[in-house]
């Protein structure tokens, strides 16, 4: 990676009359500490194909009441649920305000849901539509970090994970070292999960071979920048 260029030095201060004559400073002061070279613009994001919700159906099952006092509470709890799942699938895609509202609620009513996981996902799509890189990242993490494909159970939603923060980790301009190693995480794991994602035997029916093949390339490309930006932050917090 090549290094990032130090910031150039203004112009030399105009002399003044007198100036010849100035007082020397005072022995033992020395020279003024340099100043902290200022962090690296965060660059501009490759083009990536819009993180889509996939329409699937719930996961949740409502059961049928009895006479059971705590049956009838667990079916309750089942059915709002199920109705603050339907609100997140709906929305995440399309109105991520909303979304991150109605996850916020379900997540104050039920904070140790069995569905935490779903609901991680559906908070990553709708922070990268309100275009929250930080919290983008800070969710991801939550996710990558262990065996996603068993956690989500869908190789489009883990690839709708890798994406956003692949592409998240890019727009900020000093991401923490736990926000990094998500990054790094993501990319080395949206590259390997590419190739089998985008097999030729997977291509959707009406897909031409061109477009299906530029899609994986455009993913495989969001990785490679991410890790090379990691690399660039990392190299500059070195030097600090």
């Amino acid at each position: 990676i090549t290094p990032l260029p130090a910031p150039e030095p203004g112009p030399p201060p105009r002399s003044r009359p007198g100036d010849d004559h100035a007082a020397a400073p005072p022995a033992g002061t020395g020279p003024a500490p340099r100043e902290r070279p200022a962090p690296p613009p965060a660059p501009t994001p490759a083009p990536v194909p819009p993180v889509v919700v996939p329409k699937v159906e719930p996961s949740i099952k409502v059961e049928k009441p009895d006479a059971t006092p705590a049956k009838k509470q667990a079916l309750v709890r089942a059915r709002e649920e199920d109705d603050f799942y339907h609100a997140a699938l709906e929305d995440a895609g399309t109105n991520s305000q909303k979304a991150i509202q109605e996850l916020d609620l379900w997540t104050r009513k039920y904070p140790d849901s069995e569905y935490r996981d779903e609901r991680l996902y559906f908070y990553v799509l709708a922070y990268h539509g309100a275009n929250q890189p930080g919290k983008v990242m800070d969710t991801a993490a939550k996710l990558v970090s262990g065996n996603m494909a068993a956690r989500l159970g869908d190789a489009t939603r883990v690839l709708q994970v890798l994406l956003p923060a692949a592409v998240n980790i890019q727009k900020l301009r000093e991401p923490t070292a736990e926000q990094l190693a998500t990054g790094e995480r993501a990319a080395r794991q949206l590259l390997v999960l590419a190739p089998a994602y985008f097999a030729a035997a997977k291509k959707p029916a009406g897909t031409t071979d061109a477009a299906w093949a530029m899609a994986r390339e455009q993913i495989e490309g969001v990785g490679k920048a991410a890790l090379r930006q990691v690399a660039a932050y990392s190299e500059v917090a070195g030097r600090r």
